[in-house]
């Protein structure tokens, strides 16, 4: 085992896999520019059917970043630019926040964080479509460095932010990707398709009725297995379950009080 010297980001290990020998293993003909040069780039990407762009963030324990930028920033500008007329993947590799002001011109980023020494077969597995990238991010992405906390340059650091660093710092402000994003292979589309209504009469000493009706023909298809779920103010209590079937019109009595909200999923 090679040994280094780094802080707990580091991956010490003697098979670390490159995302050049994953692909290759499944049998991609790739074609490398192993440089930040604009022309090089171009130019191996004549023959390519897909221009997949690798870029990274250099990081060491109980150092900051002096910049959120990414080592190769200033090429994946020039390169979304110039757009090639082929679908271009930006495959980033971050240890934690960065700048994406080139995201607009390519086709597609991929974000992913400290991954060990099997990040090559993992990229394999998302670009080549085995594994959905439905991962959703665990912090906000800003637009600039202008909005974010700016680092201690001195031996006295005064905290005058707060507790408004990270995306509380930035719930006012326009980002680049906030909190919670994150896309996938798949399409999702929402509706609410089951009408649902609490009666609001007490009955039997302030019980209430929820009624999900799930017989209409128009939302029948999209109303298979629904449950409906009461909560209360009360953690638990008098929760109750009741799975639907396609045609069933269920009125079901819960204990319960005005406070109580009903869902049904």
């Amino acid at each position: 085992m090679s040994q280094v010297v780094g802080g707990s980001a580091r991956v010490l290990s003697d098979r670390a896999v490159s995302i050049r020998r994953a692909l290759e293993a499944r049998g991609i003909e790739l074609t490398i520019s192993a440089s930040n040069n604009l022309a090089d780039a171009l130019h191996a990407s004549h023959a390519a059917d897909v221009l997949v762009a690798c870029a990274g963030a250099t990081t060491s324990e109980s150092v900051d970043r002096p910049s959120l930028k990414l080592d190769q920033h200033d090429f994946l500008t020039q390169l979304a630019m110039v757009k090639p007329p082929k679908p271009l993947v930006v495959l980033v590799m971050a240890p934690g926040a960065v700048l994406t002001d080139w995201a607009s011109g390519v086709d597609a980023v991929a974000l992913m964080f400290l991954a060990g020494q099997e990040t090559g077969n993992a990229w394999a597995d998302v670009l080549l479509g085995e594994v959905s990238p439905s991962g959703k991010l665990p912090l906000t992405l800003p637009l600039s460095e202008a909005d974010v906390t700016p680092p201690c340059e001195g031996a006295r650091c005064v905290y005058t932010e707060g507790l408004h660093v990270g995306w509380r710092g930035l719930v006012d402000k326009p980002v680049a990707f906030p909190f919670g994003h994150g896309l996938s292979y798949a399409r999702f589309e929402y509706e609410w398709a089951i009408p649902l209504w609490v009666e609001r009469a007490p009955l039997n000493g302030g019980r209430r009725r929820a009624r999900v009706q799930t017989a209409d023909p128009a939302v029948r298809a999209s109303a298979r297995a629904e449950t409906a779920v009461r909560s209360g103010a009360r953690q638990g209590a008098g929760l109750r379950r009741r799975r639907l079937s396609d045609d069933e019109d269920e009125g079901d009595e819960v204990g319960g009080g005005d406070d109580d909200d009903w869902r049904v999923r």
